[in-house]
């Protein structure tokens, strides 16, 4: 009985938290298109123009008043693995998009990992340190 206890209370012990938030890997390097506002280089957005039911989908780093500024967070690829990421090109319909993405935005933070990062190579040099950036995804679906 003392060993299914001690089982228990270790169990509970390696019972990690979840984090708060999701990182969206953007791995769609040819499709994926950074747009800058202009005004500041820290406000932007990646556009995905899908040429199939999913058209055109936006996520955007950006904010109308300062006290709104979306957060961003630093890591390595490796860690970025470890939180077991959703990449862009597996999101092969709008209801993946839908389902996966935007409507998770209620329970938990998106951060993305542009595709300039993930493209370059830069994720296969150690310790090598990468800015996400946490973001509003728009979708548009004709019904």
């Amino acid at each position: 009985m003392w060993q299914l206890i001690v089982f228990i209370q270790i169990w509970f012990l390696l019972q990690l938290p979840t984090p708060d938030y999701v990182v969206l890997i953007i791995n769609d390097c040819k499709l994926a298109k950074y747009v800058s506002r202009g005004e500041s280089p820290e406000r932007f957005f990646i556009t995905l123009d899908y040429k199939d039911e999913r058209k055109l989908i936006l996520v955007g780093h950006d904010y109308l008043d300062q006290t709104d500024m979306p957060s961003t967070m630093s890591m390595s690829f490796a860690e970025i693995q470890q939180r077991d990421p959703l990449y862009t090109s597996d999101l092969k319909t709008f209801e993946a998009w839908a389902n996966q993405v935007a409507y998770r935005k209620d329970e938990k933070k998106i951060f993305i990992l542009l595709s300039k990062d993930y493209c370059s190579g830069n994720r296969f040099i150690t310790n090598q340190q990468f800015t996400l950036y946490e973001v509003n995804v728009l979708l548009q679906h004709d019904e």
